[in-house]
């Protein structure tokens, strides 16, 4: 099923997806999409999803358009809600999340073990990973950017050889409170807030201009480089270990 124009699902219908593939393609207006089936209120469930608006085009989302198989991200992007993705997940290096999106999240969740690649040059909605066999690491090199936060609740994120330059418009443009961050030997540029989990800085260098703060969960220094312009926190019950590398306080803000 491709899809150009506007969708609108209500709370009276339902709506079987079957085996299917719904494509969100080059055409059309982007939307919106309303739902609220009756099935799930306020989410809308189909087997594949595909997001295919080209260029800068964006896919506009009115709540959460739940994926049960596959979700494709080739080009254009999701803006102001949600796609959850219960299977795998593809994304291009064309997919370049629109030229003017806010607020569209790939939400990651489900028990299945799987492995979602981000290749270097792609530039992403927000991820909210919360399923604790999913690595999401990276291929190639580049720099993969983030227009939203990343929240990490369960799971991991593996940056592998890639630059990482996020969302700093907040204190903050990683929110980790379970699973485990692995970094590289790239560069991750934003702020990070770890309550609970595990964060391994690798051996690369963390530009955190906006807020660094451990207040729960471990973050593992490695032989990484940290540079900070901004607010730096460790609170006590949190576990820091400096590793080998170095930290620089290049800026104004407060360290406690």
């Amino acid at each position: 099923i491709q899809l150009g124009g506007a969708v609108t699902i209500t709370a009276a219908s339902t709506f079987n997806a079957d085996s299917s593939t719904v494509g969100f393609e080059v055409g059309g207006g982007g939307g919106p999409v309303n739902v609220n089936s009756t099935a799930s209120p306020g989410a809308l469930l189909l087997n594949n999803i595909r997001i295919n608006r080209g260029g800068s085009s964006v896919q506009a989302v009115s709540g959460t358009l739940v994926a049960l198989g596959t979700v494709e991200l080739v080009t254009g992007g999701i803006q102001g809600g949600t796609v959850e993705a219960r299977g795998n997940v593809t994304v291009a290096p064309t997919f370049t999340q629109g030229s003017s999106s806010t607020n569209g999240i790939l939400a990651i969740t489900g028990a299945a073990a799987r492995t979602v690649t981000i290749p270097g040059g792609a530039v992403m909605p927000g991820i909210t990973l919360n399923a604790p066999d999913v690595t999401v690491n990276t291929g190639g090199t580049g720099t993969i950017r983030f227009k939203e936060l990343i929240r990490l609740q369960a799971g991991t994120i593996d940056q592998g050889n890639t630059d990482f330059l996020l969302f700093t418009n907040t204190d903050s443009s990683i929110l980790q409170s379970g699973g485990t961050f692995i970094g590289g030997s790239g560069t991750f540029t934003g702020g990070i807030e770890i309550s609970g989990g595990a964060f391994d800085a690798g051996s690369g260098v963390f530009d955190c201009n906006i807020a660094f703060s451990v207040t729960g969960g471990t973050f593992n220094a490695g032989s990484s480089t940290l540079r900070t312009s901004a607010v730096f926190t460790v609170a006590s019950n949190a576990t820091f270990t400096p590793g080998t590398g170095k930290i620089i306080f290049d800026g104004s803000g407060s360290t406690t």
